[in-house]
């Protein structure tokens, strides 16, 4: 078993009306109602990279329209984990880093970025002592 961090950054979605002349650069991303003319249906998959939730939605999923409720609980059946920062999990899991990101890929839009390494448990520096210890704990 090995510790590995797991962090990852989430595309936000627009907070501005864009059209050709917002000089934005960003990208200019269109719904059914955004009036350019252009068909908007596309396949809608986990990797579309659309910005819509892709998991099932009822009244117990718990999810609370969190963008990253697809991968937060990916990352937490990998393994004994613990969160130490809003983006950041260390996951203790049998499996490699490709292996995690692998698993965790198709939760996430093709605009987002995972990162994911094996943590050297006598080689750890942080200004939380906690993580420190408990990366000890369940590697010893």
């Amino acid at each position: 078993m090995s510790v590995h961090l797991i962090t990852y950054y989430m595309q936000q979605t627009h907070t501005h009306h864009h059209d050709d002349n917002c000089d934005c650069s960003e990208s200019h991303d269109h719904s059914n109602s955004c009036s350019c003319g252009e068909d908007h249906t596309h396949d809608h998959n986990e990797s579309c990279g659309c910005g819509e939730e892709h998991h099932e939605h009822d009244e117990n999923c718990g999810c609370g329209g969190d963008p990253d409720f697809d991968l937060v609980c990916t990352i937490e059946t990998l393994g004994k984990w613990a969160q130490f920062t809003p983006t950041g999990f260390l996951v203790v899991s049998d499996l490699n880093s490709d292996q995690i990101l692998e698993k965790l890929s198709p939760t996430v839009g093709a605009r987002d970025i995972i990162f994911v390494t094996k943590v050297d448990p006598h080689d750890v520096a942080t200004t939380i002592p906690q993580c420190k210890e408990w990366i000890l704990s369940v590697t010893e």
